[in-house]
């Protein structure tokens, strides 16, 4: 895979309010959801023009600390490092197929209260029941379930989500660098990212 193959909405948060899509500043395009950022060379392209991106400090600041940092090339055998269960990303229930929900009134707590008498009352809207659709065993009626996900163990301290690693490992001459509590630096040709550990068991 090339840098420029990289899918860089998928490094996107769509619900940020200031990064729901890659943006370019001051010569370079970011993708960030918030826990990982990846950046690459975009000469002589506009700024992007956004009211919320105007607010965001030059993202260059967040690779500063990866010009004094050593890097190795990423090992092949990087699969057969320790790993540990962390929470996954959630998607649509099997069963119910997301027709079942949360309630929005009640936010499922069953009951809301009244704004003059202080009553509580079953909610209309889900007619007490804390959710609206059919009541589905599988996601417990939030029409979500999480997938289990894993993080690698890196080096002491240091673990990061498996999902990041995935998109990185392909990329052309790959090079790593990491210390603990802070980002773990990534280079290839045509680029960088940067990618935060997750809180892992103690070593």
């Amino acid at each position: 895979m090339l840098a420029a193959e990289i899918d860089l909405q998928a490094w996107c948060e769509p619900a940020s309010e200031r990064f729901p899509k890659p943006v370019v500043r001051n010569g370079f395009r970011y993708a960030t959801d918030g826990r990982a950022m990846v950046c690459l060379p975009a000469p002589g392209e506009p700024d992007t023009e956004s009211p919320a991106f105007v607010k965001v400090p030059d993202c260059r600041c967040v690779f500063e600390p990866a010009a004094k940092r050593t890097f190795e090339p990423w090992p092949a055998d990087w699969e057969s490092w320790e790993t540990m269960e962390i929470e996954g990303e959630k998607e649509e229930c099997p069963e119910c197929h997301g027709k079942t929900h949360v309630c929005d009134c009640c936010l499922g707590f069953k009951q809301i209260e009244c704004g003059e008498c202080e009553q509580e009352y079953d909610c209309p809207d889900c007619e007490g029941k804390g959710y609206l659709g059919e009541k589905c065993a599988k996601c417990g009626n939030k029409g979500t379930i999480e997938k289990p996900g894993r993080a690698f163990r890196l080096a002491e301290g240091i673990w990061v989500d498996e999902k990041y690693l995935r998109r990185l490992v392909d990329l052309p001459n790959l090079q790593w660098s990491a210390a603990v509590n802070k980002p773990v630096f990534f280079r290839f040709d045509g680029g960088e990212a940067a990618v935060m550990p997750v809180i892992g068991k103690e070593d």
